[in-house]
C-alpha cells in the first residue's frame, strides 16, 4: 500500500542464503503488460533467456493444456527479484481514487521508492543486501530517477538505507522524440524504403518525422509513403 495505490509484486527468491544474495528490483512501466508476466510468459518468446522462474511446457501450443515447470535458465539461481507491477494501473497494481490513478515518471518513481523502503522494512532479512534497479523499454526513463532517488535518500540518511549498486537497463528508451525520428534513417539503412522516399522526406521534413508541421503538406504526404511502407513491421523493431 503506497498511498492511495497499492502495489501488486511477486518476489522470485534465491536459494541463497539471504543476507549475501543480491536484490533485483524489476519494473517494466507498461500500463499493457503485467510485469508478473516476467515470471512466465515472455521467456517462451527468448527461448528462457529472462528472468522468470517459471516457463510453460509445451513451448509452442500443441492443444493441451501447459504445464508449469522451473526454468533452468532463470535469473534467480543467483539473485532475488522482486517483479513489481508499477505505476497502479499496471498489472494487478490498482488506485484506490481517481486522482492516485494519475500518474508520470516522477510520481511513479516516488511511488516505487516508497515501496521498496516499505518492503525493506516488512523482509528486514534483506535489508543489507546488495540491490539493484532494473528495466526494460521505456524503463529506460523512470528507471534512472528511481535509481537517483535511492541514492539521494541514503545521502539524507532515510531509513532503511539501501545498500544500492547500480541499474539495469535493457533496450531502454531515452528521449522518445529524438528515438521516433531516428526511425526514418534505420528504415532507409534497411531497405525497407526506396532513395527516392528517403530523400524527399530528408528535404520535405528537415529531419522532424515525429512532429509534423500541418503547414507542410509535402513532407505529410511523404511520411503517409513512409508509414504504408512501414505499417507491415511492429514497432518495437524500428
Amino acid at each position: 500500500q503506497v498511498n492511495s495505490n497499492a502495489l501488486h509484486f511477486a518476489l522470485g527468491a534465491t536459494k541463497k542464503q539471504n543476507n549475501c544474495a543480491t536484490i533485483l528490483i524489476l519494473i517494466l512501466y507498461n500500463l499493457e503488460t503485467l510485469q508478473t508476466a516476467f515470471l512466465v510468459e515472455t521467456l517462451q518468446k527468448r527461448q528462457k533467456t529472462l528472468s522468470g522462474p517459471v516457463i510453460l511446457e509445451p513451448l509452442s501450443f500443441d492443444g493441451t493444456v501447459p504445464k508449469l515447470v522451473l526454468n533452468p535458465s532463470t535469473w534467480t539461481k543467483v539473485v532475488s527479484i522482486i517483479f513489481l507491477d508499477s505505476p497502479a494501473g499496471t498489472g494487478f497494481s490498482y488506485a484506490k481514487t481517481a486522482q492516485a490513478s494519475q500518474s508520470s515518471d516522477f510520481l511513479a518513481s516516488d511511488q516505487a521508492y516508497e515501496f521498496i523502503r516499505k518492503w525493506l522494512h516488512d523482509h528486514p532479512e534483506y535489508k543489507s543486501n546488495p540491490f539493484y534497479v532494473g528495466g526494460i523499454s521505456y524503463g529506460g526513463i523512470p528507471v534512472p530517477i528511481l535509481t537517483q532517488l535511492i541514492s539521494n535518500g541514503n545521502e539524507d540518511g532515510i531509513e532503511p538505507r539501501i545498500d544500492l549498486k547500480g541499474y539495469i537497463l535493457g533496450n531502454p528508451i531515452t528521449k522518445v522524440s529524438e528515438i521516433l525520428n531516428y526511425r526514418v534513417p534505420f528504415a532507409y539503412g534497411m531497405g525497407l524504403i526506396s532513395d527516392e522516399l528517403y530523400e524527399s522526406l530528408k528535404v520535405s521534413c528537415k529531419g522532424e518525422y515525429e512532429i509534423i508541421d500541418p503547414s507542410n503538406p509535402v513532407c505529410s504526404k511523404n511520411m503517409q509513403a513512409y508509414n504504408e511502407a512501414s505499417n507491415h513491421i511492429y514497432a518495437i523493431f524500428m
